[in-house]
């Protein structure tokens, strides 16, 4: 029974029912008519009388479903799904229909307030499309594939909220994996993969955009020489815009002070400076040989400034002749001097390969020069030079009528060519002992006689 002091009343209302919106929350079941302008809107009238009420539910609802509310973002002039899904109620034997904006929907083209139910007024078609079942809305869009290079197409599970994709590591590049609709796979999320929002209008998970590969040497610890050794050089691996970065270990490093995997990117950790080093080029982190550099080759070998060097050369040294001329270096020998005064070796970052040759005492021996005019021979002595190996070897001409078949420059060394075979020379082991035997004086010019007897000669006639 209506209250006391409403027994006037003729009339009850109670909320309207709104198919997939559900009562309208604002009215209540009341005696009277509908207040202000609700009937027919929020609310319904329906008849009184004393017996049973006529206002009391009469639907017949069945379980409620959800679906995916939009709203419009001004700035990019597109629809986003809202995280809360709108609860739909409906009544029994009605289906479940959602609605969604299309593609191309505006905010003029799109007007429902919520995703529950069919499209507004005439907008199916146009900014607005239904699906149904619960929770159903346009797929978003991922790149999907194993390498990124395809385009963006619609998931086939419109429950996606997420794109995923190989993570990038800077200087060692993409992670293994696909890209993919969906979230990461088990813990994989920010080590090996990347997740970003999806949409429906393109794929937020676009490979990065990479910059050109350079080289970096790569190290290894020696535990026998308590040392890092170069390895081959590794490909790395960089975004675009990212600068070229290498490092290596510095010459006093250990496995403690030292721990990058590879030579790519900067120091890992606080290592720069304590066990560590970084450079700014493309394979500017080589350990350069070490050489004896100088001209007399006394000082301790020291690293190359030239990272591409692998040789180090000396100054040759020539039997019995002594050192050519020239500087201990890095790199190659000057023009065409290799193997003529100059002498090469393979270079290492341990020591110089190039250090100068160990050499014996210096020794006498005479050397003889033939005058063609006046048939005799002149005999001055000679410094020879010879490596700590090497024993004292003096030559002479064979006998006195050899002349032009003598052929040496000097009396240091061994005879030329075939001519000790030849008997037109002939050697000696001791310092000077290839003094020409005097009995051949007439053949040999020592000024210091000669001219004393020919002036006694003179005087006597």
């Amino acid at each position: 029974a209506c209250p006391e002091g409403e027994d006037a009343a003729t009339k009850c209302s109670k909320p309207k029912f709104n198919e997939y919106q559900g009562y309208s929350p604002d009215i209540k079941y009341a005696c009277g008519p509908c207040a202000g302008g609700t009937l027919g809107k929020t609310c319904e009238e329906c008849t009184g009388g004393t017996g049973e009420a006529c206002n009391k539910m009469a639907e017949k609802l069945i379980a409620d479903f959800n679906c995916y509310s939009y709203e419009y973002n001004g700035e990019t002039s597109k629809f986003a799904a809202k995280t809360k899904k709108a609860t739909c109620k409906r009544k029994q034997g009605n289906p479940i229909v959602c609605n969604k904006p299309s593609s191309s929907a505006t905010a003029t083209t799109y007007t429902n307030e919520n995703g529950c139910g069919p499209c507004k007024d005439d907008t199916k078609g146009k900014g607005c499309e239904e699906c149904n079942k619960d929770s159903c809305r346009t797929p978003i869009k991922c790149v999907q594939g194993a390498n990124g290079g395809a385009a963006a197409t619609a998931c086939a599970a419109d429950t996606a909220t997420k794109c995923s994709q190989p993570n990038f590591v800077e200087y060692t590049g993409f992670s293994a994996g696909n890209y993919a609709c969906g979230v990461c796979a088990g813990d994989t999320k920010d080590k090996t993969c990347k997740e970003c929002d999806g949409n429906t209008d393109d794929g937020c998970n676009k490979p990065i955009e990479t910059d050109t590969d350079f080289k970096c040497f790569s190290f290894e610890f020696n535990k026998d020489k308590k040392k890092f050794y170069e390895k081959a050089e590794t490909t790395c691996k960089r975004k675009k815009g990212t600068a070229i970065k290498c490092n290596k270990p510095k010459a006093s490093a250990t496995e403690a002070t030292y721990t990058n995997k590879d030579g790519c990117g900067p120091c890992a950790g606080e290592t720069k400076d304590s066990g560590c080093e970084e450079c700014s080029a493309e394979s500017c982190n080589k350990i350069p040989i070490k050489c004896v550099q100088g001209t007399d080759g006394k000082a301790d070998a020291t690293d190359c400034t030239e990272l591409t060097a692998t040789k180090c050369s000396k100054p040759k040294f020539i039997e019995h002749t002594g050192f050519s001329k020239g500087n201990y270096a890095c790199g190659v020998c000057a023009g065409d001097t290799k193997d003529k005064t100059c002498e090469e070796c393979d270079g290492n970052t341990d020591a110089g390969c190039n250090t100068p040759v160990k050499t014996g005492a210096d020794f006498k021996c005479y050397t003889y020069k033939y005058n063609t005019t006046s048939k005799t021979y002149s005999q001055a002595d000679t410094t020879c030079k010879r490596l700590s190996t090497s024993d004292i070897l003096c030559n002479m001409p064979f006998a006195k009528n050899i002349t032009e078949e003598y052929t040496n420059t000097d009396g240091c060394g061994a005879c030329t060519g075939e001519t000790k075979k030849k008997e037109q020379c002939k050697e000696c082991n001791t310092a000077l002992c290839n003094k020409l035997d005097m009995s051949s004086a007439h053949h040999v010019h020592i000024a210091a006689l000669v001219l004393p007897l020919q002036a006694l000669v003179y005087f006597l006639l």
